[in-house]
């Protein structure tokens, strides 16, 4: 009796073990970084929305990092502009855009020391730049738009996340919230910034290609607690700031300033920039992909099908 009930019992274990695979599912992990149009998705992520759906929203210093851990299979999806995106499927990594979280409008910015008041007194200066479209195109709409190019300057590459200390060794520097908030705090000038070239810098939600086909209704979940999370923003504004304060590491009177600075579409917005062929996303991505072409940023990039999707948004 003993040796049939265990082996009834290993029969039972062993048809089990198929079933649970089957059903088990490995969190969803959306890599995030300090920059105020993600603050719905720490906000989320604050308020419990996620509890119990397998989605973690895990924050890292920069997007460096998130653009490496989807390299190393420790992200399903990260939060990124629009050139970022296209840097990641240069990498070799399938992805699919399921998402616009915001358009730039002033929080990316051309700062420069105190004695220096327009752009035009850069000729013969040194600037910092981070190597990326955003950095390159900023640069290039604000020189020209007083008739100088970069063969005037001294451009030096910096990595975003070193923005603070590069300035102290240069004239002017190319970069973004809220460390523009910071320097001008400390007497820089604002030369140009992105609310003079509108929905040209643009942020979203970027998922590996294999999961937007095996999780949609994960996808479906983490859509649902960001637009959650927008309405909480309204609905709360005290809260709101004090959660903003910590996720960007700002000072509560200066959130109101910092989200200003950034459009955070709504639903229905987002749906008609997603919508179409091409779409108004997808032909933004064409622009920044000839850009970054020309500046040497892109190696094996070719446009993959269906870059873009809004199947997740459109009811």
């Amino acid at each position: 009796m003993r040796t049939r009930f265990y082996s009834g019992l290993l029969l039972v274990v062993v048809l089990l073990i198929p079933s649970c695979s089957k059903s088990f599912q490995a969190p969803f992990r959306l890599g995030i970084n300090s920059w105020p149009g993600f603050a719905p998705l720490y906000i989320a992520k604050q308020n419990g929305q996620y509890a119990g759906q397998g989605i973690n929203i895990i924050e890292l210093p920069s997007t460096t990092e998130a653009i490496h851990a989807l390299a190393m299979d420790n992200l399903e999806a990260a939060a990124l502009t629009l050139d970022e995106a296209l840097t990641v499927i240069d990498l070799g990594i399938d992805i699919q855009i399921v998402l616009v979280l915001d358009t730039s409008n002033g929080a990316d910015a051309l700062v420069s020391k105190p004695n220096i008041n327009t752009l035009s007194e850069l000729a013969g200066r040194t600037l910092a730049v981070e190597r990326s479209a955003v950095g390159a195109f900023m640069l290039e709409q604000a020189l020209s738009s007083v008739n100088i190019s970069t063969k005037d300057i001294n451009v030096v590459n910096c990595a975003f996340d070193q923005h603070s200390v590069c300035f102290e060794s240069v004239d002017a520097i190319v970069t973004f919230e809220p460390t523009v908030s910071y320097l001008v705090g400390r007497g820089a000038n604002i030369l140009f910034d992105s609310a003079q070239i509108p929905n040209t810098v643009i942020d979203v939600i970027a998922v590996k290609r294999k999961v937007v086909e095996q999780r949609p209704n994960t996808i479906l979940s983490l859509i649902e607690g960001y637009y959650h999370a927008r309405e909480f923003m309204q609905q709360e504004p005290d809260l709101t700031r004090r959660y903003v304060s910590k996720f960007l590491r700002i000072d509560l009177s200066s959130v109101d300033g910092t989200l200003d600075k950034i459009y955070m579409p709504t639903q229905s917005e987002v749906e008609t920039l997603m919508s179409g062929e091409p779409s108004q996303l997808m032909l933004s991505a064409r622009r920044l992909e000839a850009l970054m072409k020309s500046n040497d940023l892109l190696s094996n990039y070719q446009e993959p099908e269906h870059l873009t999707t809004n199947e997740f948004i459109t009811p």
